[in-house]
């Protein structure tokens, strides 16, 4: 089975809308990621369609680091992240 993108998500109503705390523009967030097969990482990502910054669902495997412009963000994890925690509901992790 093919992994899903953002494109198809949002056509079977499989997204919902946040707002981007960078840019205040709206952000589509995936509600299911799937598991890249060798690194700790998921995909689709969320995407702000104002600044087009890209949000990844972070786990312990792989938290919020370096990048964060809060300092209490760094570690963080069972997050949507870029530089700054996206206010997001968390996704179903499915199999790819």
């Amino acid at each position: 089975m093919a992994r899903a993108n953002l494109a198809d998500l949002m056509r079977q109503g499989k997204t919902v809308k946040a707002v981007c705390p960078r840019c205040r523009g709206d952000v589509t967030v995936p509600l299911e990621v799937s598991k890249h097969r060798y690194r700790p990482i998921y995909d689709p990502l969320a995407q702000c369609h104002r600044c087009g910054v890209t949000y990844s669902w972070l786990t312990e495997e792989n938290p919020a680091g370096g990048t964060a412009v809060y300092p209490q963000d760094k570690g963080k994890f069972n997050v949507w992240f870029c530089d700054r925690v996206l206010d997001a509901p968390a996704p179903t992790i499915v199999e790819a």
